[in-house]
Formats: structure tokens, C-alpha cells, sequence
């Protein structure tokens, strides 16, 4: 009969193959990949413009001599390699780098390849790329900067002056004519033409004068 422990040894073996619970890779730190996605795209140009290179001058090779001997090359091309000191410089400032600021690196990589260096200044342009990004990322704001920015929007608020409404102190029928209410009669007499008017006061007028005339002398 095995024992415990050479049963718990069996079972710690079988269990990565018997379809348990996958083991997952851990994940790679965020400034990790910035660094291997630049140098992965610094690797490429170089390669690149090596091939480049290399085709031209085979075609200036064919061009004098009229023959093409490529074919029969067969030692190794020898390519660019950076230094241990230049590479280490990259690193550090790629880790100096946001994730949202990649993209931009690269972009002004590439457009900096379409004037087709010198393979040994590709990395100086990486460089010159990133230190670009860096000093004209927005700078954030202090806690210093935020009350004084907010201090002065607060002087600089003014608040309105609350209108009075003071009594009217005159006599009655001055407060009246300062103020009137809009009322259904009233829009009536306003829309009515001037002549009604006129012959309601001569109506009067005369009522008036007949009414003088009949007093006894």
C-alpha cells in the first residue's frame, strides 16, 4: 500500500495534467510592454534599412558590372547592433513612458524613417522622439495651482444687487397712475377708435348744460 505522502507526491505531479485549473503566465507590468513594443519597432527599422541598403547596393553592383554575382554570396551579413550602454538608455526612458504616449512614439518614429537615416543615428532619433513626448506632456495640476486658480475665479465673481422695492408714500391716486393692471376693459378702451370717445364726452357735456339751463334764477 503507498503511503500518504507518496500519494500527495503522485496527485501534485498528475494535477498539471489532468486538466484542472490552468496555470496562467503572469501578466507582464504595463511599462514592460511599452518597452518591448518601441524596441520591437526600433528592431524593425533597423532591419529594414539594412535590407534597403543592401538592395541598392546590389543594383549599383549590377549596374557596372551587368552581372548579378548575389547569389553566390554566402557569408553571413554582418547587421547593426546597438551598445549595451545605448540599449540601457532606451529602456530607461520607455519606462518613463504612459501608456497613451506608445503610440505617439512610434508614430513620429516612422515619420522620422521616411528621410531614411543612417542605420547607427535610428536609435538617437528613438531617443529624441521620446524625450519630445515627455517634455510636452500636459502637466498636471498641484494643489497649490488649483486654489489659486480658484481663489481668483472667486474675487473676480460679482454678485448682483438685490432690486428694492420701496412703499409709495404719495397719495393714492399717484400710486395708481404709476401703476396700472392690465384688465379686459382696459385692453377694450385701447383697442376702441378715438371718436367714441369724443362723442361720450360731448354726450355729457351737453346733459350737463341742459341740467344748468332748467335751474330756476
Amino acid at each position: 500500500m503507498p503511503t500518504v505522502e507518496v500519494m500527495f507526491a503522485l496527485k501534485s505531479i498528475w494535477k498539471p495534467w489532468a486538466g484542472g485549473e490552468s496555470v496562467k503566465p503572469p501578466e507582464k507590468d504595463e511599462h514592460m510592454m511599452i518597452k518591448d513594443s518601441i524596441l520591437l519597432e526600433l528592431e524593425y527599422h533597423i532591419r529594414e534599412q539594412e535590407q534597403l541598403l543592401r538592395a541598392r547596393r546590389h543594383q549599383e553592383q549590377r549596374r557596372e558590372t551587368g552581372v548579378d554575382y548575389s547569389w553566390l554570396v554566402t557569408t553571413p551579413v554582418r547587421q547593426y547592433e546597438m551598445s549595451h550602454l545605448e540599449r540601457l538608455e532606451l529602456e530607461d526612458l520607455c519606462y518613463k513612458l504612459q501608456p497613451s504616449e506608445c503610440g505617439k512614439v512610434i508614430a513620429q518614429l516612422r515619420d522620422a524613417m521616411l528621410n531614411e537615416p543612417v542605420i547607427s543615428d535610428i536609435p538617437k532619433i528613438l531617443k529624441a522622439c521620446i524625450k519630445q513626448v515627455i517634455e510636452h506632456r500636459p502637466k498636471e495640476e498641484t494643489l497649490s495651482g488649483w486654489v489659486v486658480k480658484r481663489t481668483a475665479s472667486l474675487a473676480s465673481f460679482k454678485l448682483r444687487t438685490p432690486t428694492k422695492v420701496t412703499p409709495c408714500d404719495t397719495d393714492q391716486d399717484d400710486c395708481e397712475s404709476n401703476y396700472s393692471i392690465d384688465t379686459i376693459s382696459s385692453r377694450v378702451e385701447s383697442a376702441s377708435p378715438p371718436f367714441i370717445r369724443q362723442k361720450s364726452f360731448t354726450l355729457r357735456h351737453s346733459s350737463s348744460a341742459g341740467n344748468i339751463n332748467s335751474l330756476p334764477v
